[in-house]
């Protein structure tokens, strides 16, 4: 009797450990974020990328001093973009071509963690429009057919959006494209005839505009139509060529914005805070990066990529007097 009480006492202390083992591990509880640190994709260091993010860290950390703010360097707007749908940054500054692209699940963004969401216009913008010497007066995009020019180096933000264009209107230049410091020279020896420098004033150039003049040269008024139509992500802009050149004409184009973005999930309240706190400091924005002082709250109007504005961020611009069309606010 005390053999058979005893192995069936061993076969229980067997069966338990079989359950135990066979027994799935318990799941530990996915743990909330706190969101007590914010990184930020900043850019290449010392450029316009890095600069506006120093001066948002500055205005974020006086409003939202909870949360530690930091910047980390990357290689660009494309970089940056695809790092927070990545779920690897939380904010950066990038352009509204990356954003279209994000919204569409394009070039890159198939298989994202998270979405994109715009939160401030800002500037600079990049146009649509080649720098080149005062004797291509009245020249249009269309008269670069076949002709050598620079589009910048691919994977530029120049190249991005100049290429896009002229593929639109069916202009092939001969492309020899190059940094800004080399174009300089290039211009001067008529080796090509206009560079894209779609960002704004180029120091490099200043030489061109001084010996032979400066002349932007844009899409024909007829070609705007047919490059927005192509290119969902361009809005119609004004380049004020006379503002950085003497003798420089302005010009009626298209081009891209540069936006404040974030993560998606981006609590309603501390987008709505830090939005409200940079338009407030706009001179802390200035002091990092000066064309942010032109900065105004009507600027989100002008972006016209639909589903990508933060609605934690909505509330601020009614407050302002600014209504946003249903359709370009993010739908969780």
């Amino acid at each position: 009797m005390k053999i058979m009480r005893l192995l069936v006492l061993v076969l229980a202390l067997a069966l338990v450990a079989t359950s135990c083992a066979k027994a799935p591990p318990e799941e530990a509880p996915p743990t909330e974020r706190t969101w007590d640190r914010i990184l930020i994709s900043g850019s290449v260091m010392g450029g316009s990328g890095y600069s506006i993010s120093v001066g948002m860290t500055q205005v974020t950390n006086k409003a939202l001093p909870k949360i530690a703010f930091t910047i980390e360097e990357t290689t660009g707007y494309a970089d940056n973009a695809k790092r927070i749908v990545a779920g690897v940054s939380d904010m950066a500054m990038t352009d509204s071509l990356q954003i279209y692209r994000a919204v569409e699940g394009l070039a890159g963004y198939e298989e994202r963690e998270i979405d994109l969401v715009v939160l401030m216009r800002l500037r600079p913008n990049l146009y649509v429009l080649l720098q080149a010497t005062g004797d291509k007066q009245g020249w249009t995009l269309r008269d670069l057919e076949g002709k050598p020019a620079s589009l910048q180096l691919e994977g530029t933000g120049s190249y991005a959006v100049i290429k896009p264009a002229l593929d639109a209107i069916g202009v092939k230049v001969i492309e020899k494209n190059m940094k800004h410091s080399d174009a300089g020279d290039a211009l001067l020896e008529g080796t090509i005839v206009g560079h894209a420098g779609t960002g704004g004033y180029i120091p490099v150039l200043e030489l061109v505009a001084a010996r032979k003049g400066m002349w932007l040269i844009g899409p024909a008024p007829e070609d705007i139509p047919i490059i927005l139509d192509a290119c969902p992500w361009f809005s119609l802009m004004t380049f004020y060529g006379s503002k950085y050149y003497k003798g420089c004409n302005d010009l009626d184009s298209m081009g891209v914005q540069c936006c404040w973005v974030s993560r998606s999930d981006l609590p309603d309240d501390i987008a709505y805070t830090l939005v409200k706190a940079a338009y407030e400091n706009i001179d802390t924005l200035g002091a990092a990066y000066s064309p942010l002082k032109e900065i105004e709250p009507s600027d989100i109007l002008g972006l016209t990529v639909e589903n990508s504005i933060h609605p934690g961020v909505v509330k601020y611009y009614k407050e302002m007097g600014i209504d946003i069309p249903e359709k370009y606010i993010y739908k969780r």
